[in-house]
Formats: structure tokens, sequence, C-alpha cells
């Protein structure tokens, strides 16, 4: 019973720790990208089977960029589901600290282009990176660092 309990965990330790990552990332994508943007990438994860609320959008607001409602929205009304056949993976991930496997399985997704399974997310979360690049201290200046 502990075994299994433990087990459990383990699993929803990885989910919560996923959905953290995969938010990250698509802040990190829709700080960048305009809306034509947003729109494929939300359409992207509706063709794996997700959903996102259409009374919600994404923009910027009083110098915040974020998802913002465009209505009213009700209590406990869903805003947006991701499926897993949407999230990057590995198979014997066992707890949220193994993030070279993870890291691997991106790299491998990323080199294999339009034939990813992943294609779309992947050009944008790479176009992100390359916009962000400069905020990293090996690509300032000497003087900069």
């Amino acid at each position: 019973l502990k075994a299994s309990t433990a087990n459990k965990m383990s699993r929803l330790n990885n989910y919560f720790f996923l959905l953290q990552v995969l938010l990250r990332l698509m802040c990190l994508v829709t700080a960048t990208f305009n809306s034509s943007h947003h729109d494929k990438l939300i359409g992207w994860v509706r063709t794996k089977g997700g959903y996102w609320n259409p009374k919600q959008e994404v923009k910027s607001q009083d110098g915040i960029h974020g998802v913002f409602a465009a209505e009213a929205i009700r209590k406990g009304e869903r805003l947006a589901s991701i499926p897993w056949s949407a999230v990057i993976t590995v198979p014997h991930m066992h707890n949220r600290f193994d993030n070279c496997d993870i890291v691997e399985r991106l790299a491998t997704e990323i080199k294999k282009g339009d034939k990813s399974y992943y294609s779309l997310y992947l050009q944008e979360l790479v176009g992100t990176a390359k916009q962000h690049l400069s905020v990293l201290p090996s690509y300032w200046s000497t003087q900069g660092q």
C-alpha cells in the first residue's frame, strides 16, 4: 500500500512539474509573439485534443503580458486543458529532477524539424528562445559581463 501511494505521489509530482514547465514555456512564447502566433499555438493544442476557453485572450495590458478575460468567466469554468499528447515527456521520468532526459528528448524533437509531432510548438519555442538569448550573460559584452 505504501509503495502504491508513493508511486501515485511520484506521478502526481511529475504531472505538476510538467504542467509548470509547459506554462512557463507558454509564457515565454506568448511574451514574444503577436496574436497570429498565439492563435497558431492555441490551434495546435486544439488539434491535439486540447481546449482553450474563447472568453480569454493573450495580450499586453498596462505593461503586463499575459492571459486576460475578454468577457465574464464563471467560477469553476475551464480555462484551458493541455492533453498529454501535447506534452513532451519521457516514459521513465521518476521525479521532477530528472531533467537531463527531458532536455535530451526536447533536443531530439527539435532536430526532427517539421517531421516532429510537436513541430509547430517547437518552432515557436525555438523562435522565442533565439529572441531571448540576449538576456543570457554569455551574450553580453565583456564589459557587461
